[in-house]
C-alpha cells in the first residue's frame, strides 16, 4: 500500500525546505511553490476520504516500518 499518511506529513516539510532555500531576489516564486505543495497534500487528503472503507473495522491507513532493528526503533503511523 502507498504510504499516504507519511507523504502527507513529509511533503510539507520538503516544501518548506525548498522555499527556505530560495534566494531573496527570487522570493516571488515562494508562494506558488508553497501553494503547489499544499495542493498536493489536499489531493492526498481527498484520496484518503474517497478510499476510506466505512464498513472495515480497524485502522485502514496504518504504516509500520523498522528504522533500526538492532535497537528496536520503529516508525508507526
Amino acid at each position: 500500500m502507498f504510504p499516504t499518511l507519511s507523504v502527507m506529513i513529509w511533503l510539507p516539510v520538503l516544501g518548506a525546505a525548498i522555499v527556505a532555500t530560495i534566494p531573496r531576489r527570487r522570493s516571488e516564486i515562494a508562494l506558488p511553490i508553497g501553494l503547489g505543495f499544499s495542493a498536493l497534500v489536499l489531493a492526498l487528503a481527498g484520496n484518503v476520504v474517497w478510499t476510506f472503507a466505512k464498513g472495515d473495522a480497524g485502522f485502514q491507513f496504518a504504516e509500520r516500518a523498522s528504522i533500526y532493528e538492532a535497537w528496536g526503533i520503529t516508525y508507526h503511523l
